[in-house]
C-alpha cells in the first residue's frame, strides 16, 4: 500500500538510437510488493543523448524521502510515520552526450562527484531501526533494541564511448547501536559473584579471631607479654571497605577499543563496523557484491565484545585493588595483669596500602607495653610487619592472592556467561538484516535499448534486506548510479590499388565492423 505516493515510470524513455543514458537514483528496490524504483517523488535524474537531456540533477529533500510511506503491515512502515528506515537529503546526477555517459547518486556534487564523508546540504545517511524485527529473528529475549546508522552513502559510474563501464561507491560508517539486558546484567553478577568474593576474603583478616588477630603472636619480642596475659588479653581488627560502592563507577564507564564498545550501566554494545572489518575507510574497499555482515564479521563482533570484557575485568580489578589499598585498617591489642604491672594496650589506625607497604605514619599508632613492671620496646615496623603478613597472603600475594586470581573469577562468574548469552545473537545479526555493499550489476537498471545490444551497468553503494531469509520484508536499494553507452566503432575501409583500368582487379578490405555488417563501395571515373 502507497500513501501519498503516486507511481510512474522514469519520466522519459531512450528510443533505441540512443547512443548513451545516465540514471542517478539514490532510493531503489522493492517493498510489499511496490517497486520502489516507480516511485514519482523519488525518481531519480535521467540523461538521454541524442533524444533527451544531456544532463540532469535532481536533488531530493529529506521530508520528500521521507514522506513516502510504504506499508510493511503490523503497524509498519518502510519510511514516514513509524518508518523503519529514515533518510537524509541527496543528489542524484546524471550526464549522457556522444562520448559516453556518467551518473552519480548520494552526497555528490551537481558535477557527480562524490564528496567524501557526506555534506551539509547532501548528508546521504540512513538511519535505520530494526528493534521491530527482532522477534521475528528470534532474538528479542537476548536484545532489546537494535539500531543500524550509515553514514554518506554515494556512487558513481561511467561509461566512455568505445571503453568499459566502471564504477566508485562511498559509505562513509556504518554503527550498530545494541541494547541488551545481557550486559545490564552484568552489573547483578558483579554484586551477586565478585563483590562477596572480595568481602570474603577481607573477613578472613578481620575480626577477634581473623589473621590479623594471629599475627600478634608472631611478633617474638612479645611472647613472654602474651603468655603472662593469657586470656586477659583482647584483640581486634577491622578494615573499612564498600566493595559495592567501589566497583560502581567502573560498571558506569565505557569499555572497548577494537570496534566494539559496551557500557554496563546503560546496557548497551556499540559496534563501529568500520573499525571491526579493518580499519577507517574498510566500508569503501570490498569487492563487488560482498555481504558486510559476513559470518568473519559477526565472529569479529563477537571477539570485539570479549575484548571489550577484558579490558572490564581489568578495570574492575584494579577497582578492587585500590579500594583494598585504600582501605581503613584498625587494629586494637589491650589486657593488664597485676594491677598494671603487665599491660599491652597497642592501637592502630591507618590504610591497609600503608601497613603492606610499610609506611604508617608514627602518630597513626600508640604502643605501650609492659612486663612486671618494666617496659617492652616494640618497634612499630615489628608490628605493622607482622599485619602485613596475612594482608598480602590473602590479598596481594602474587600467585594466590585475591587480587591476582580475581581476574579468573571474574571471567568464570561474569564474563563466560554474558559471551554465552550474546554470541548466538551477534553471530545472528544477518538474520535481521543483510547489507550488500558495492553492488555491481551488469545488466544494470536501464533496458538494452540500442540495435548492438548494449547491456547497461549499475553501481551501488548498499543494498539493504531486512529479513533476508525465505521472503524478505524489504529490499532497499540505497544510492544507484547506471550508465549505457553504445560501442564506438573505429571504422575504415581501403582500396587497392586506388585507380584502376577497366578490367584491373580491385581489392577491398574493411576493419571494425561487425560480422554481416554491409558496406558500399563506389568506383567513380575521371569526372567523379
Amino acid at each position: 500500500m502507497v500513501g501519498a505516493a503516486a507511481l510512474t515510470g522514469i519520466p522519459a524513455q531512450a528510443v533505441p538510437t540512443d547512443e548513451s543514458e545516465a540514471l542517478g537514483t539514490f532510493l531503489g528496490g522493492e517493498a510489499a510488493g511496490i517497486n520502489l524504483d516507480d516511485i514519482a517523488e523519488v525518481q531519480g535524474a535521467l540523461a538521454e543523448y541524442p533524444s533527451g537531456s544531456e544532463l540532469e540533477t535532481n536533488p531530493l529533500a529529506a521530508d520528500v524521502l521521507n514522506a513516502v510511506a510504504v506499508d510493511l503491515g503490523g503497524g509498519l512502515s518502510l519510511l514516514g510515520e513509524n518508518g523503519l528506515i529514515e533518510l537524509g537529503a541527496v543528489n542524484q546526477y546524471a550526464a549522457a552526450d556522444v562520448d559516453g555517459a556518467a551518473a552519480a547518486s548520494g552526497a555528490v556534487s551537481d558535477q557527480g562527484a562524490i564528496e567524501a564523508g557526506g555534506s551539509a546540504a547532501f548528508p546521504s545517511d540512513a538511519s535505520v531501526s530494526l528493534t521491530p524485527l527482532l522477534a521475528d529473528a528470534g532474538l528479542d529475549g537476548v536484545l532489546s533494541e537494535l539500531d543500524l546508522q550509515l553514514g554518506a552513502l554515494s556512487s558513481q559510474a561511467e561509461w566512455p564511448g568505445g571503453g568499459d563501464p566502471v564504477g566508485d561507491y562511498q559509505i562513509a560508517g556504518a554503527t550498530l547501536a545494541i541494547d541488551s539486558p545481557a550486559v545490564s546484567d552484568i552489573a547483578t553478577l558483579v554484586d551477586d559473584e565478585i563483590v562477596p568474593a572480595v568481602d570474603g576474603s577481607v573477613d578472613e583478616l578481620v575480626g577477634p579471631d581473623g589473621l590479623l588477630s594471629d599475627a600478634l603472636g608472631t611478633i617474638g619480642v612479645l611472647d613472654p607479654v602474651l603468655a603472662a596475659l593469657g586470656s586477659n588479653l583482647t584483640v581486634d581488627s577491622a578494615i573499612t571497605l564498600d566493595t559495592e560502592a567501589a566497583l560502581a563507577p567502573v560498571l558506569d564507564e565505557d569499555f572497548g577499543d577494537e570496534g566494539v564498545v559496551i557500557n554496563v550501566g546503560a546496557g548497551t554494545i556499540d559496534v563501529d563496523l568500520d573499525t571491526i572489518l579493518g580499519g577507517e575507510g574498510s566500508l569503501n574497499d570490498f569487492d563487488p557484491n560482498t555481504e558486510v555482515l559476513s559470518a568473519d564479521a559477526l565472529a569479529a563482533i563477537t571477539a570485539g565484545l570479549s575484548a571489550a570484557l577484558d579490558d572490564l575485568t581489568l578495570a574492575l580489578v584494579d577497582a578492587v585493588e585500590t579500594a583494598l589499598q585504600s582501605a581503613s585498617l584498625t587494629f586494637t591489642a589491650e589486657g593488664s595483669i597485676l594491677g598494671g604491672l603487665t599491660a599491652l594496650d597497642i592501637s592502630l589506625d591507618s590504610t591497609v596500602g600503608d601497613v603492606v607497604n610499610g609506611t604508617v605514619d608514627s602518630g597513626d599508632a600508640s604502643l605501650t607495653i609492659s612486663l612486671a613492671g618494666l617496659p617492652v620496646t616494640l618497634p612499630l615496623g615489628d608490628l605493622t610487619n607482622a599485619l602485613a603478613g596475612p594482608l598480602n597472603d590473602v590479598l596481594f600475594d602474587e600467585d594466590t592472592g585475591l587480587v591476582s586470581t580475581l581476574a579468573g573469577t571474574i571471567n568464570t562468574a561474569v564474563v563466560g556467561p554474558t559471551l554465552a548469552a550474546l554470541s548466538p545473537a551477534l553471530e545472528s545479526l544477518n538474520t535481521v538484516v543483510s547489507l550488500v555493499a558495492n553492488v555491481q550489476e551488469q545488466p544494470g537498471e536501464l533496458p538494452a535499448h540500442d540495435p548492438t545490444g548494449t547491456e547497461s551497468f549499475t553501481q551501488r553503494a548498499l543494498t539493504l534486506t531486512l529479513l533476508p531469509g525465505g521472503t524478505p520484508l524489504a529490499q532497499v536499494d540505497l544510492a544507484s548510479s547506471t550508465v549505457r553507452a553504445v560501442e564506438v566503432l573505429d571504422l575504415a575501409v581501403t582500396v587497392t590499388p586506388d585507380t584502376a583500368a577497366p578490367g584491373d582487379t580491385v581489392t577491398v578490405d574493411g576493419t571494425g565492423y561487425t560480422p554481416d555488417s554491409t558496406a558500399t563501395v563506389e568506383i567513380r571515373d575521371t569526372d567523379g
